[in-house]
């Protein structure tokens, strides 16, 4: 016997009961190697319907067209499939409400912040996690990935710009972070508030200077984050000395829209692979 799933026929949604031939043909949901096999009905079953329709759900007797030494395959690619797609998920303004800071400072956070140092240097220092390059649709894999959600007027009020969405008639794309991006977050947030609080002032300044106009990545002066160039140089540093031991340091960057695996799906692949 087999669990499955029934399909919601409006045809059978009045009645008490369903009949299930020889010959149909179900998916089964048992929680085994068949899930999601098609299978054939061996034998004339009545199914009771009730309680909540859209868990239509009935034990019957059925019939794979397949070896039984292949149904472990099928177990293994829908282990793959869950691996990471199971996992929450958070819109940036979701983030922003679970770490308790304003949409812009967590856009700009997971992105890149370019710093130029102090003279005599000419260079520039990234403090930002990276994490995701909007106009590029790049992200790291296993902590952020492009997700592609329906239109709601309520998201209306949120900027673009900021969200890194875009917009189509029915759907639209958007980036997500996984719970380990908001972990990282959440580190960065509390080994840095002098440099996340400058952030802040610098986002708030900017916001009252609407003549600036300026868009997409923009670099920063050392003096945003101290007036003292030692005191602010020795900030940064510290900064990209964290940045360069975390883990999305090591990897690549991919497609936002890429179905990668993120380390810990890999890792859970290859223990059901060694089984």
């Amino acid at each position: 016997m087999v669990r499955i799933a029934l399909p919601a026929d409006p045809a059978c949604a009045e009645s008490q009961t369903e009949t299930l031939l020889p010959g149909d043909h179900v998916i089964s949901i048992h929680n085994d190697e068949t899930y999601g096999c098609v299978g054939e009905v061996v034998e004339q079953v009545e199914v009771e319907l009730g309680g909540d329709p859209r868990k239509r759900t009935a034990s019957v007797s059925l019939c794979f067209d397949l070896p039984a030494a292949a149904l472990p395959e099928f177990a293994f690619g829908r282990a793959v499939g869950k691996a990471d797609r199971s996992r929450k998920t958070f819109s940036l303004p979701l983030a922003a409400r679970e770490l308790k800071k304003p949409v812009p400072i967590i856009a700009r956070l997971v992105g890149s912040i370019p710093v130029k140092l102090p003279a005599p240097s000419s260079e520039e220092l990234d403090i930002g996690l990276c994490l995701r390059f909007v106009s590029r649709n790049l992200v790291v894999p296993g902590y952020c990935r492009v997700s592609q959600v329906n239109t709601n007027p309520a998201w209306k009020s949120e900027g673009s710009n900021a969200a890194g969405t875009s917009d189509s008639s029915s759907a639209r794309n958007t980036f997500v972070f996984t719970e380990k991006a908001i972990k990282l977050l959440e580190e960065y947030i509390h080994a840095f508030p002098g440099i996340v609080s400058a952030i802040e002032r610098q986002d708030n300044e900017k916001r009252r200077d609407r003549s600036s106009g300026s868009s997409g990545i923009v670099v920063t002066d050392w003096r945003v984050f101290s007036k003292n160039s030692k005191e602010a140089l020795a900030m940064l540093l510290e900064v990209k000395g964290w940045l360069r031991m975390i883990e999305p340091s090591f990897l690549p960057l991919v497609s936002g829209s890429s179905e990668v695996l993120s380390r810990q799906g890999v890792y859970h692949v290859e223990r059901l692979a060694m089984k």
